[in-house]
């Protein structure tokens, strides 16, 4: 690639479940944001649908946690719980 400003766009739909449920451009979600972080670093920037910082936060909905705690935002109250602590049953 010799172009000036070089970007990624990924059309993709990044899923918890890493057999991608049958839908057309599923990908497991950690694989997916690892790829994303690595050609960041190496300078090919995630146009796209976000930067993958970004994009993480956005389709797990992590921000919801986040922005409850302020009122102004009127964001239901929302808490977080781990996959890890679900399957232990705790």
């Amino acid at each position: 690639m010799r172009g000036k400003d070089i970007a990624a766009w990924y059309f993709l739909w990044p899923m918890l479940c890493s057999d991608g449920s049958g839908q057309a451009g599923a990908v497991e979600e950690r694989s997916f944001f690892a790829f994303c972080r690595r050609a960041e670093r190496l300078g090919i920037r995630t146009a796209w649908p976000h930067e993958s910082q970004l994009y993480r936060l956005l389709c797990g909905k992590l921000w919801l946690p986040q922005m409850s705690l302020n009122r102004q935002f009127r964001v239901p109250p929302t808490t977080r719980v781990h996959l890890s602590e679900v399957r232990q049953g705790g």
